[in-house]
C-alpha cells in the first residue's frame, strides 16, 4: 500500500493492484495498517487494502495491543480486533491493560467504578467496585463510597474467580491461601471458605493462622482444625503455636506447655515451661522449687532433651543452663554460675541416644568441643583431645591420648577445617609432603580408627573383606611412611653428630692454637729480661 495526494488536499489509499481506497482527509501509518479520516471521524485500513473499520469513530490508540486497537466511541471506549469484530462495547471511560486482563472504568451514579474483563472480552468483575486487586488465583474487589472522605470511608472487599463472585463484598479484608480463602468482617473477626466459597470451620474467630495442612483458631480459646475443617486439637487450650511437624500447646497459662503431634496425638505431657526442637528432638525447661535443710526454697530450671516420640534422651536436671545440637550429639552447657549461656565456658557431650560420652572433670573442664570428619575433637587446659564418632573410645597412641599442644593447633585446623569424608585420603595426599612427618602418626591413627568404624559396620563377607583390604593398604603405607620418617630423623641425628664434632675438634684446635701463641709470647719475654 502507498498513500497518494489528490486535489483539495485530498488523499487516498492504492494497493499493489491498483485498487484505490478514499478519498480519505488524513491518513496516519498505524501498526499492521493505517487510520483514516473522514468528516472528523476515523476508521481502520489493513495493510491488504480491507477497510475494517469504518469512519465513525472519535480516536482509535495508535497502539495496537494484543491483536486489536482501542477506538473511542461517543465520548467512550472499547476494543476492537484488526477484522472489525467487537471484543468490548464502546461504553467505558477508560480501558487500560495488564497483565490480568482488560481493566475497565465505568462512570455510573454511584462514581467511578472498575471491573476487569479477559483478553477474549468475557468479563472477569464486572464494573461494580472501586478497586480490583489480584491476589492469588483471582482479584479481590473493593467497595467505598467515593463521596466520604477517605479518612471515614468503610471498605468493604470480596473475591472473584474465574468470572464468579466467591466471597460477597461484606468483609473488611480478604487473603488468598491457595486451596481457601481467609475473611476478615467488618467485627474484626475471621472467616475460611474454600475456592468454592463454602465456608469451611464452623464459626468466625478473633484470629485465624493458616498452616501447613490447617488452621490454628483463636477463639475464647485456642484450637486446630484441618484444611478441611476436621477438629484435630480441641478449643479449650490457652495458647498453641505450629513447632516442627506439630504443636507446642499451653494450659493455664504459664509453666505448662505440652506437645501434640501432626494428627493431635499428645506427645509430651504438660510439665514443661518451654519446648523448642532441637536437632531430631525437643529441648524441654522444667520449673520447680527446690527446698533446702533450714526450708528455704528457689526456683530452678532442669534443662533435658525428648525424642520425637516424647522418650527421654537426656534427663531433664538442674545441672544444665542450656543444650544445643550439634553433628554427631548434643553439647551440654553446665549451670557455672555465669549469666549467659555463650559465656558460660563448661561442656558435657552426650551421643545422639543419650549415653553421656564427655563429662567435664572439675578440675580440668572440657571447655571446647568441634565436630568434623566422624571425630569429636575437645579442649581441655592440658590441651586438645579427639574420641570417634561410632564408639566414642579415646584416640589414643602407646595407651596415652593424643592430646595436641598449641604448637600441633595445624594439625587440628586441618582436621576440623576441611570437609575430609575420608581421612585415609589424606593420608595419601601427605606421603609425599614435605612437612607430614610431624604429624603423620596422628593421622595414621586417627585414620585407623575411621576404617575399624568401618569394618565394624559391615554387614556381610565381602564388605569386611574389602575393609580389611583397605585398612591393610594404610597399615603398609603408614610403615613405609614411618620407616621413611625414621631415617630422616637418624640422618638428622647423624648429621648433628658430624658436625658436633667437627665443631668440638675446631674449638679443640683452636685453643692448641692459643696456648701455644701464649707460651712463645712468655719465651720471647724472658728472653728480652735477660738481655
Amino acid at each position: 500500500m502507498e498513500i497518494q495526494k489528490g486535489l483539495f488536499n485530498r488523499k487516498y489509499l492504492v494497493a499493489n493492484y491498483g485498487e484505490k481506497l478514499g478519498p480519505f482527509s488524513d491518513i496516519e501509518k498505524a501498526d499492521y495498517g493505517y487510520i483514516v479520516w473522514q468528516k472528523g471521524k476515523c476508521g481502520f485500513v489493513t495493510e491488504s487494502g480491507i477497510q475494517t473499520l469504518e469512519c465513525k469513530y472519535d480516536k482509535i490508540r495508535e497502539e495496537y495491543y494484543k491483536g486489536g486497537y482501542f477506538v473511542k466511541e461517543n465520548g467512550c471506549w472499547g476494543y476492537r480486533t484488526l477484522d472489525g469484530r467487537e471484543v468490548l462495547p464502546s461504553k467505558y471511560a477508560d480501558i487500560k491493560v495488564n497483565n490480568d486482563g482488560f481493566l475497565l472504568t465505568y462512570h455510573s451514579v454511584n462514581g467511578i467504578r472498575k471491573g476487569l474483563a479477559s483478553y477474549n472480552g468475557d468479563i472477569l468483575v464486572p464494573c461494580e467496585y472501586s478497586d480490583v486487586i489480584k491476589i492469588g488465583q483471582g482479584f479481590m474487589v473493593s467497595d467505598a463510597d467515593d463521596e466520604m472522605p477517605q479518612l471515614f470511608q468503610v471498605i468493604r472487599r470480596g473475591y472473584y474467580k474465574d468470572g464468579k463472585e466467591i466471597i460477597p463484598c461484606n468483609y473488611k479484608e480478604i487473603r488468598e491461601g491457595g486451596e481457601y480463602i481467609i475473611a476478615q468482617d467488618l467485627n474484626d473477626n475471621y472467616t475460611v471458605f474454600n475456592m468454592e466459597g463454602e465456608q469451611i470451620l464452623p464459626k468466625s474467630y478473633k484470629e485465624i493462622l493458616s498452616i501447613n495442612n490447617g488452621f490454628i483458631v483463636q477463639g475464647e480459646h485456642f484450637g486446630v482444625y484441618d484444611k478441611n475443617g476436621k477438629v484435630i486439637i480441641p478449643e479449650k487450650y490457652d495458647n498453641i503455636e505450629q513447632l516442627g511437624d506439630g504443636f507446642r500447646v499451653t494450659r493455664n497459662h504459664n509453666y505448662s506447655c505440652g506437645y501434640f503431634n501432626s494428627e493431635g496425638k499428645q506427645i509430651i505431657p504438660f510439665e514443661y515451661e518451654s519446648i523448642k526442637t532441637v536437632g531430631d528432638g525437643f529441648k524441654v525447661v522444667k520449673r520447680r522449687e527446690k527446698v533446702y535443710l533450714d526450708e528455704s526454697a528457689m526456683t530452678v530450671y532442669e534443662c533435658g532433651i525428648l525424642d520425637n516420640d516424647g522418650k527421654v534422651v537426656i534427663t531433664p536436671s538442674d545441672k544444665y543452663k542450656d543444650i544445643k545440637s550439634s553433628k554427631y550429639g548434643y553439647v551440654c552447657y553446665l549451670d557455672d554460675g555465669k549469666r549467659a549461656v555463650k559465656d558460660s565456658t563448661v561442656r558435657d557431650y552426650y551421643s545422639k541416644d543419650g549415653k553421656l560420652v564427655l563429662e567435664s572433670d572439675p578440675k580440668n573442664p572440657i571447655i571446647k568441643i568441634e565436630e568434623k570428619n566422624g571425630f569429636i575433637a575437645y579442649r581441655t587446659q592440658e590441651g586438645w583431645s579427639f574420641i570417634t564418632k561410632k564408639c566414642y573410645k579415646d584416640v589414643t597412641g602407646n595407651g596415652k591420648k593424643a592430646v595436641l599442644s598449641d604448637e600441633e593447633k595445624d594439625t587440628l585446623d586441618l582436621l576440623l577445617s576441611t570437609e575430609i569424608e575420608y581421612l585415609p585420603n589424606v593420608l595419601k595426599e601427605c606421603i609425599n609432603a614435605e612437612n607430614s612427618g610431624d604429624y603423620f602418626a596422628l593421622y595414621s591413627f586417627l585414620a585407623g580408627c575411621q576404617v575399624q568404624d568401618k569394618i565394624d559396620e559391615c554387614e556381610n563377607e565381602e564388605e569386611i573383606a574389602k575393609a580389611t583390604e583397605e585398612y591393610s593398604e594404610i597399615s603398609k603405607l603408614v610403615i613405609e611412611r614411618a620407616t621413611e620418617i625414621a631415617k630422616e630423623k637418624a640422618n638428622k641425628q647423624s648429621q648433628q653428630e658430624k658436625i658436633e664434632k667437627v665443631r668440638k675438634e675446631a674449638a679443640e684446635s683452636l685453643l692448641q692454637i692459643h696456648n701455644k701463641t701464649a707460651q712463645n709470647i712468655m719465651n720471647i719475654s724472658k728472653e728480652g729480661e735477660n738481655e
